[in-house]
């Protein structure tokens, strides 16, 4: 099976658009599958927080220099976050956390 062709059909199902502006860079349009997913945290307090932690899925091809970094911007909607966090699958798509700027 081609991966690539799995990659590219899940973006164009339930991608939107995104641009993402390295730091330092210049802003890139891209598509990302986004998702603000939900999870409890357990601070040191001892209480439970419900927060939500946006994970944006992208194709690395699609990516300024085929790379998406910690501290690089991503606007989705009019609205800018800054990844977190990277996590490369080894091939091709990286899961990015991030938070609301």
């Amino acid at each position: 099976m081609d991966f690539a062709a799995v990659q590219t059909a899940n973006l164009g199902v339930f991608g939107i658009a995104i641009t993402v502006t390295p730091s330092g860079g210049q802003p890139v349009a891209a598509r990302g599958i986004f998702r603000a997913a939900h999870q409890q945290v357990d601070p040191e307090t001892g209480a439970m927080v419900l927060i939500d932690q946006p994970v944006l899925d992208v194709r690395l091809a699609e990516m300024p220099n085929g790379d998406i970094k910690r501290g690089d911007l991503v606007t989705i909607n009019a609205k800018v976050y800054e990844v977190i966090e990277v996590r490369k699958d080894g091939e091709g798509m990286a899961a990015c956390r991030m938070f609301w700027k």
